[in-house]
């Protein structure tokens, strides 16, 4: 069953991505006019006020939108800003599915298979191997009545 995204989340996710590139391109502007500078001895007091500026704004917009992003894909409580741990599970429930897949996909393609759960012992299976235990002097009688007592009341 595949859980739906909310078009909250989308939103968010598309407000992030752009905060994200909006940052980068106004850090990266900072080079660009460090650039076509270069070798200018006095370029004015405000060019160092305006990089600094550029350079600090792009910087603090890509961790709002790295964040926004983060938020939007695993929700508030898989991004850890709500500590709920029931709600963090439905929230990175998908991912954790899709994980799931990638392992059962890569022991397939080794020709690998996982193991199936066995079964809990029957009454007679248990009893039987306890008494072949004894028969074989693994365990003394005294022993084999105590743990033939604690199977037969645990049945």
């Amino acid at each position: 069953m595949k859980t739906p995204i909310p078009p909250e989340r989308k939103r968010l996710f598309t407000i992030g991505t752009a905060l994200l590139i909006f940052g980068a391109l106004l850090f990266g502007s900072t080079f660009v006019s460090f650039f076509l500078h270069f070798g200018e001895f006095d370029p004015g007091p405000s060019f160092g006020k305006s990089i600094g500026l550029r350079a600090f704004s792009g910087i603090i917009l890509i961790g709002v939108g790295n964040l926004l992003r983060t938020v939007a894909a695993r929700g508030l409580a898989g991004s850890g800003v709500v500590l709920d741990p029931q709600q963090a599970r439905r929230d990175l429930e998908p991912w954790s599915r899709m994980g799931g897949g990638m392992v059962k996909d890569a022991l397939e393609e080794v020709q690998t298979s996982i193991p199936e759960t066995t079964a809990p012992l029957s009454l007679e299976e248990r009893l039987r191997r306890l008494r072949d235990l004894q028969e074989k002097g693994l365990i003394s009688e005294a022993e084999y009545a105590a743990q033939r007592q604690r199977i037969l009341e645990s049945a």
